[in-house]
């Protein structure tokens, strides 16, 4: 029996389900358009009897097409949930780099927000 050499390979894939927090920011990078939105995603930390709230927050991009769509349906305090990838970037020569989820899915949760952008 003989067995053939694996390349090295992983899992990449993010579920978050929380609450968009600040504003919602559609970027346009020369061949392609960009929404950027931050996140928060509430969890229980225990402490003996008790605990309390942590509150997380992460960068969601959404590209192309249903980034646009979705730039004019979502506004702060949507509640979704976001299916995605870990990606990292580098900037000023690769001094700063930045971790964001690169969402392939993004749901709504709860009610339909309100406020829809022009």
């Amino acid at each position: 029996m003989t067995y053939k050499k694996r390349s090295r390979q992983g899992v990449n894939i993010v579920h978050l389900m929380g609450f968009i927090t600040g504003k919602l920011i559609l970027s346009d990078t020369g061949n392609n358009r960009v929404l950027r939105f931050r996140i928060n995603t509430p969890r229980f930390v225990p402490n003996g009897d008790s605990g309390k709230t942590v509150d997380d927050i992460n960068t969601v991009c959404v590209w192309g097409r249903k980034g646009e769509r979705l730039y004019k349906l979502m506004a702060p305090g949507s509640h979704i949930y976001v299916q995605g990838k870990l990606r990292t970037s580098s900037y000023d020569d690769k001094k700063l780099q930045t971790t964001y989820v690169q969402a392939d899915e993004v749901v709504f949760v709860g009610k339909k927000p309100k406020k829809k952008k022009p």
